[in-house]
């Protein structure tokens, strides 16, 4: 019995480290995507192709990523506009969490709030600073600029404001609930007050 049990452990310890091999695999796989939309993101230029801001375009890609990288940034930033930038960094954290060893659990889920995240932010721009954009059809990508036409029309710019605070709110809270129940806590130690306590021990 001893030598089987040896061997299964030697064959768990295995199966183990091959699931720990792909697992890191994977992770720089995403993390090697994730940097070069980050580089094609804080490259991109208007007039680049398929850019169409420019009257000519550019002679020379501006791009860090060549044709594709111009080509994704232009379709991030014409759909989401200045969200896109929220999305990079919401699974950049994401990133960096998996890279500490902690698990993320529900990733689905959590990459709907993130995009809610995203949203919020387009829509913000949108409807804040809707001629701050180098891009002709105007501030916040397609989606933001279409929702908050609709949104104002029928609820004005504060009803529209407080539609897209909840939407963030709600992204932030699906995307980032496990790491948002430490708030209470790291409040509580910068402020051990009676009061404090007794209002999260509600």
């Amino acid at each position: 019995n001893a030598p089987m049990g040896r061997s299964k452990s030697v064959a768990a310890r295995a199966v183990e480290g091959a699931d720990r091999f792909w697992g890191r695999l994977a992770w720089l796989a995403v993390a090697a995507a994730w940097a070069f939309v980050l580089a094609a993101m804080a490259s991109y230029s208007p007039l680049d192709p398929p850019g169409h801001a420019g009257v000519l375009g550019s002679d020379s890609l501006a791009n860090w990523c060549g044709p594709v990288g111009a080509y994704l940034a232009h379709i991030l930033f014409l759909i989401l506009g200045s969200g896109a930038w929220a999305l990079i960094i919401a699974s950049g954290a994401f990133l960096a969490v998996a890279a500490s060893g902690q698990t993320i659990g529900q990733a689905a889920l959590r990459a709907v709030g993130c995009v809610m995240i995203a949203l919020a932010v387009s829509g913000f721009h949108a409807l804040l600073a809707p001629a701050w954009s180098t891009a002709p059809e105007g501030a916040g990508g397609l989606i933001a600029i279409a929702g908050v036409d609709i949104l104002s029309r029928r609820f004005g710019g504060l009803g529209t404001a407080i539609a897209l605070s909840l939407i963030g709110t709600v992204g932030v809270m699906v995307a980032f609930d496990r790491w948002l129940a430490f708030i209470p806590h790291a409040l509580s130690v910068l402020w051990p007050s009676r009061a404090m306590h007794a209002f999260w021990a509600r």
